[in-house]
């Protein structure tokens, strides 16, 4: 039977903290660079996610991910605001706003390149495993979203700095 954080200690709870919000970011690392393995380490083989467009084994929606993402040429996932409970032993319940970018592939000539902003939460229980966190179970509501074209910035907006500075 997995231990359970709050009854150990507050150290033992710090790293159940640690170890479930690495498995958040492994998650958005992943999507980000289109790395299959790196997403899956997140979930439990028999976790579930509800992505919206996609709800089922999470395993699968990796794949299923990982897909989708090809239709972007970079995407940015952005965690903040991680809120991590421990209603059992062994087991967490996270939630985690995030905020994600996602540059659409090149349209043919003359269209603007497009760009979908998204906000949201990422709602998750995490269980312990020989001393492991993993998600069990992801539902994601999406709270916001905007699609438009990439803003175009001249040399002129961008930042200069001092070599000093």
């Amino acid at each position: 039977m997995a231990a359970d954080p709050d009854r150990h200690g507050p150290l033992a709870r710090l790293l159940a903290k640690d170890a479930i919000s690495d498995a958040i970011l492994r998650f958005a690392r992943g999507a980000d660079s289109s790395d299959l393995e790196l997403m899956r380490s997140a979930y439990w083989p028999d976790g579930t996610d509800d992505h919206g467009n996609f709800s089922g084994n999470a395993l699968e929606f990796t794949e299923f991910a990982i897909e989708v993402l090809k239709r972007f040429r970079v995407t940015m996932h952005f965690i903040t605001n991680t809120s991590i409970n421990f209603p059992a032993g062994g087991r967490a319940d996270a939630e985690s706003y995030f905020y994600a970018y996602h540059e659409h592939l090149p349209e043919p000539a003359g269209c603007p390149i497009m760009v979908t902003l998204v906000g949201g939460r990422y709602i998750d229980r995490f269980e312990e495993r020989n001393g492991e966190w993993r998600i069990l179970a992801r539902r994601v509501t999406m709270e916001w979203s905007e699609h438009r074209p990439a803003a175009t910035l001249g040399a002129e907006t961008l930042a200069r700095f001092k070599p000093n500075d």
